[in-house]
């Protein structure tokens, strides 16, 4: 945290999101994601101030990446 000694130990809440997609049809996705940070973050050299961000991704869906629907590939889930 800026202005702190770095070799203190600070604990922040953190959450990750795995997200999967199913059934998905050819063409464009668009998923949104809001997040309140309440005070200055540090991101390698950058400081994030606190604030509310709005975050806007477009995903644009192949037709050869969509697998036909009824037919689940498997997927392994690592932590």
């Amino acid at each position: 945290m800026p202005g702190q000694d770095v070799s203190k130990v600070i604990n922040v809440k953190l959450r990750v999101y795995n997200v999967v997609l199913e059934n998905l049809t050819p063409g464009l996705l668009t998923l949104r994601m809001v997040q309140t940070v309440d005070r200055p973050v540090l991101q390698g050299t950058a400081t994030m101030p606190a604030g509310v961000y709005d975050f806007i991704f477009k995903i644009t869906v192949d037709a050869n990446a969509a697998a036909p629907q009824g037919t689940p590939a498997p997927v392994k889930i690592t932590r």
